[in-house]
């Protein structure tokens, strides 16, 4: 028995989490290489950049789920965090030092931490308790997708050389589409 529908609400966030973390991988893996090659920075920036921006978001998560708690302030936390995180990446690629990156990733994840608790808090509000499990279930995927599935356009993209080698260039890739597709609509 497949249940009831998903709310539209968990689907478009569904849709926006996944958005959210493409534009994310297309920058963050790129950052280790950027900041010891372009600007300099050793493995204590690297360190900083990740420890900082994990330990930002993480309070920052306190402090949200608290104001999340009262609806009314839900929605304007989780567009604003939503926009923090999209206005900060293009900075990052005019930065000039290693400590610039580390507080524009804090900045990032700073967002990260204002939008999840009411986005959950959200999501749990408009879905039966039926299905909740679904809707975030949904959300975990649609943020997962395209981490574990960036070989469609990245490892993807190099496999039509390796495929020659192979056999057909064009055999790989729509298993890969396929599965990233699927991800998602085995969600819903």
């Amino acid at each position: 028995m497949i249940g009831p529908a998903l709310p539209r609400q968990v689907k478009l966030f569904g849709a926006v989490s996944l958005l959210n973390d493409f534009a994310s991988e297309m920058v963050y893996p790129l950052l280790p290489a950027f900041v010891t090659g372009v600007l300099g920075g050793g493995a204590v920036a690297l360190g900083a950049l990740d420890g900082a921006a994990d330990a930002a978001a993480a309070l920052v998560k306190l402090v949200a789920g608290r104001l999340a708690d009262r609806p009314s302030r839900r929605g304007p936390l989780i567009v604003i965090g939503y926009f923090v995180a999209a206005a900060v990446r293009p900075i990052i690629a005019v930065t000039a030092a290693a400590w610039q990156v580390v507080g524009l990733r804090v900045v990032d994840r700073l967002g990260k931490g204002l939008r999840t608790p009411p986005r959950d808090a959200l999501i749990a509000d408009v879905t039966p308790e039926a299905i909740r499990g679904r809707a975030f279930g949904l959300q975990a995927r649609a943020r997962s997708c395209w981490c574990r599935h960036r070989t469609v356009g990245g490892v993807g993209a190099a496999e039509p050389a390796r495929g020659r080698a192979h056999g057909d260039p064009r055999e790989h890739r729509p298993g890969r589409v396929r599965a990233a597709a699927g991800d998602l609509g085995g969600a819903g």
